[in-house]
C-alpha cells in the first residue's frame, strides 16, 4: 500500500508540473514532419562582432551573425501557399525529404535558404604582413567555422541524432560549394552553442595597430554581403 502511495504522490507531482508548465506558456507540441529542416530563412546581411562580448577570448577570432529576412516553413508546421511551396522545393533540392518523424516544437531545425558558395577576406587599407600588403587576399591564413546539416541528411538521417550540427573548420581558400549547404544559422539571439561554431579564425595576426578586414560572403543565387571589421591589436 505504501508503494502504491508513493507511486500516486509521484504522478500527482508529474501532473502538477506539467500543468504549470503549461501555465508558464512553455510549448510542447509535436508535428509529425517529411523533412529535418522545417524552416529555410533568407539572409538579408552579415554582421561581424567581437567575440568578448560573448564571454569568449580569442584575440584571433571574429564572430559573424546572420539578419534573416524571409522565412520558408514546411507545411506541417504552419506554412501556406508560396511560401510551403518554396520551401518544398528547397527540401527537395537538399535530399531532405524522407525524415518523416515526430519532433518537438523546440527541436525544429532550420538552415540558410541561399547556399554560401565562397568566403573571402581582403586587408583593405593595411599591409597585414609581408606576405600580405594592402588590398589584398587574406583567404590562405583564415579558417571558416561553421555549422551545417549536411551530414546528417546525406547519411540518411542516421549519423548521431542531428540535434546538434557539427563544426566545420575550413580554410577560406579551400572551401567548396559542396562544404557550404544546409548551413545552421544564427541571428545576434542564436544559441551560444551556434555561436562557438559561427567564427573566422586567423592564423595569423598583425604586428600592434589598428587593422582593418573585409569579408564577403558569396551566395550561389550570386548575392553578396560584404561586413566590415576592425582589430586593436597588441601582443
Amino acid at each position: 500500500m505504501k508503494t502504491l502511495s508513493s507511486w500516486l504522490f509521484f504522478c500527482g507531482v508529474a501532473l502538477c508540473a506539467a500543468a504549470c508548465a503549461k501555465e508558464e506558456g512553455l510549448d510542447h507540441r509535436s508535428y509529425r514532419v517529411e523533412s529535418f529542416v522545417n524552416t529555410y530563412c533568407e539572409v538579408d546581411r552579415v554582421v561581424l562582432r567581437d567575440p568578448r562580448y560573448y564571454g569568449f577570448h580569442d584575440d584571433n577570432r571574429i564572430l559573424y551573425f546572420y539578419e534573416f529576412g524571409r522565412e520558408y516553413r514546411s507545411a506541417e508546421i504552419g506554412g501556406e501557399g508560396e511560401e510551403a511551396l518554396r520551401f518544398r522545393e528547397l527540401a527537395e533540392r537538399n535530399g531532405d525529404t524522407g525524415y518523416d518523424r515526430w519532433v518537438e516544437k523546440i527541436f525544429l531545425q532550420s538552415a540558410l535558404a541561399d547556399d554560401l558558395c565562397a568566403v573571402h577576406a581582403v586587408c583593405p587599407r593595411a599591409a597585414w604582413d609581408e606576405a600580405h600588403p594592402a588590398g589584398s587576399s587574406l583567404d590562405d591564413v583564415v579558417f571558416l567555422a561553421f555549422r551545417t546539416h549536411a551530414p546528417y541528411v546525406r547519411s540518411g538521417y542516421s549519423d548521431g541524432d542531428g540535434m546538434v550540427a557539427p563544426v566545420v573548420r575550413k580554410r577560406l581558400s579551400e572551401l567548396t560549394p559542396a562544404d557550404l549547404t544546409l548551413i545552421a544559422g544564427a541571428d545576434g539571439a542564436g544559441g551560444l552553442y551556434l555561436f562557438d561554431g559561427q567564427y573566422l579564425e586567423f592564423e595569423r595576426m598583425p604586428e600592434q595597430g589598428e587593422y582593418a578586414v573585409e569579408v564577403t560572403f558569396v551566395f550561389a543565387s550570386g548575392r553578396k554581403c560584404t561586413a566590415d571589421y576592425c582589430f586593436r591589436y597588441s601582443w
